[in-house]
């Protein structure tokens, strides 16, 4: 027998009532006949004290309700044969890593991520009740994986499948389950070469890991391609300064890109010659790309930030086209639409100076949004060592009451108040009949 709500208990206190109301209750007096009271003689009167409870039969049915309702109110709970088997059951969620760095392969020459979800697959099997999330962030689904174990019954625990790099587990791990951690061991990355930008200057920086080191050279390069490489700029040919002037200026904040996708891509300005041209020409977006790349584009806060204070004329934007930034009337000032007259490229429409801040911050989004690179907190060469993993890991604790709330014992205790209830009116009654 268990008890979910023990700090009923303390409703016991309220017994008292009952036998106070005993001890000063008042009682009528009984008549009796008598010939004459004139051979008595004078007396005084004299105070009672009542020093034991009345009606002790009722004063126990009274108090039998009162413990019986308490005892309701804590929730018991019998632990039955059947229930102890449900509580020993196990409940189990699985979080594995997908990150860019479980895409390697291991050491047998799979991917870790197949390896993954062989694994994922086998702890499922056996587990009574389990869950399996793929996540690139196992940290933050931890929350999620706990929640999903509060209402399950018997033994909890989390299994996270990762390769465990350096900071993949930033996350204090959720109290009351058990947690396991499986490695996948993975090739460690090779040498990389990150290109970018900066100043009208080319970058080059050779990174090599080596023995928990990372080393990174770095050169100048005039054959290393800005930021934007690969965007195509359509501009009149007094703003083509201007354009140069923002894209190069892009290429000093855009991230350093390993490569970019080979989708074409249109920076059109508003004093471009044929720009009327390509917009009675330009169609609806309709290719995921296209619409992946937008959306990466509307997100982008330092396009957000510079387009809020852009000052454009007002003119009717058709609705077949998308909005990519607005300023603070809502005017767009960038707008996508799908180039038709020169093969399926995306046509951004600038309707901002060439020179501008929208400009230049355009061209830097497009930079972020193109990057297919790995991530560099994916390039992490040093991993988690198994005896801090060993650490953090803890056994999961089968919890009898678990998965088990709302579940009580307390409707029979509730059914004997009614009875004793009923009881305590027919007495009552009866002693009322009796003084009668």
């Amino acid at each position: 027998m268990i008890w979910q709500n023990p700090l009923a208990w303390l409703g016991l206190l309220a017994l008292a009532v009952p036998v106070l109301i005993h001890l000063l209750g008042r009682r009528t007096a009984r008549v009796e006949r008598f010939p004459t009271l004139r051979f008595l003689g004078t007396s005084s009167l004299v105070a009672v004290r009542r020093t034991r409870p009345t009606d002790l039969a009722l004063l126990f049915v009274r108090l039998g309700i009162l413990a019986a309702a308490v005892a309701a109110l804590a929730q018991p709970l019998l632990l039955t044969a059947d229930r102890r088997a449900a509580s020993r059951t196990l409940a189990r969620a699985i979080v594995i890593d997908t990150s860019a760095s479980m895409q390697r392969l291991t050491p047998s020459g799979e991917r870790a991520i197949d390896v993954a979800r062989r694994a994922a697959d086998s702890l499922a099997l056996d587990a009574g009740t389990s869950e399996t999330m793929v996540t690139a962030t196992p940290a933050r689904q931890l929350a999620g994986a706990a929640a999903w174990l509060e209402n399950r019954p018997g033994t909890r625990e989390i299994v996270i499948i990762s390769d465990f790099q350096t900071g993949v587990l930033d996350a204090d791990p959720p109290v009351g389950v058990g947690i396991r951690l499986r490695r996948i061991d993975v090739v460690p990355a090779g040498d990389i070469v990150v290109r970018g930008h900066r100043g009208g200057t080319g970058m080059l920086a050779r990174v090599t890991f080596a023995g928990g080191r990372t080393d990174a050279e770095w050169l100048s390069s005039d054959s290393v391609a800005p930021a934007d490489g690969g965007v195509r700029v359509l501009a009149g040919a007094d703003e083509r300064a201007d354009a140069d002037a923002a894209q190069h200026a892009a290429a000093t904040i855009a991230p350093p890109s390993l490569r970019q996708d080979a989708h074409g891509i249109v920076v059109v300005y508003p004093r471009y010659e044929q720009r009327d041209d390509l917009v009675r020409d330009a169609a609806p977006l309709d290719q995921p790309w296209m619409t992946d790349l937008v959306a990466r584009l509307r997100t982008d806060a330092m396009l957000a930030d510079a387009a809020a204070d852009a000052v454009v004329d007002s003119a009717h934007v058709s609705d077949q086209f998308l909005p990519v930034a607005a300023n603070g009337a809502g005017h767009p000032v960038v707008i996508a639409a799908r180039g038709t007259a020169d093969g399926n490229d995306l046509l951004l429409l600038v309707r901002a100076d060439a020179g501008s801040l929208v400009s230049a911050a355009l061209h830097a989004a497009v930079s972020r949004a193109r990057a297919t690179d790995t991530p560099l907190t994916e390039l992490e060469p040093d991993v988690i060592p198994d005896d801090v993993l060993r650490a953090w890991e803890r056994e999961a604790e089968p919890d009898e009451a678990s998965g088990l709330a709302g579940a009580s014992d307390g409707r029979w205790l509730w059914l004997a108040v009614l009875l004793l209830l009923g009881l305590e009116t027919w007495m009552r009654r009866a002693r009322r009949v009796e003084e009668t």
